[in-house]
């Protein structure tokens, strides 16, 4: 088996019962946190507000057909436990972030591996 896929333990994802949808989105969550996503202090955390739709345009290879369908994809990453969701209290929006201990896990299962692993995989 390929250790990671789209840079995620691929093992760890399995286990969480996440998809290949779910890391692209995870990974374009993480990319846009930092990069464009309107963000919210509170309590001294930052937490993203996501336009669905531009979940739909900026990642059209998950096929998102409407703001429910890319709510319904957000809430699939908060229910494998990578991220939290909360309620803006002064907007109404759901506030998103990543979990810290989650993400370690999917980008590192904890076992040792060499990119030899893989090439003795592909051969197998």
């Amino acid at each position: 088996m390929r250790y990671t896929v789209v840079g995620f333990s691929q093992q760890e994802v399995v286990n969480r019962k996440m998809d290949i949808g779910d890391c692209v989105l995870l990974e374009w969550f993480q990319g846009s946190f930092y990069g464009g996503l309107r963000k919210v202090k509170i309590d001294g955390t930052e937490w993203a507000h996501v336009e669905y739709q531009d979940i739909h345009d900026q990642l059209p290879i998950l096929r998102v057909v409407s703001s429910d369908a890319a709510y319904r994809r957000m809430k699939r990453l908060c229910n494998a436990g990578v991220m939290f969701c909360r309620q803006d209290e002064k907007k109404k929006h759901l506030l998103y972030r990543v979990n810290p201990e989650a993400m370690y896990r999917l980008f590192s299962s904890g076992e040792q591996h060499s990119p030899d692993d893989d090439r003795a995989n592909m051969r197998a």
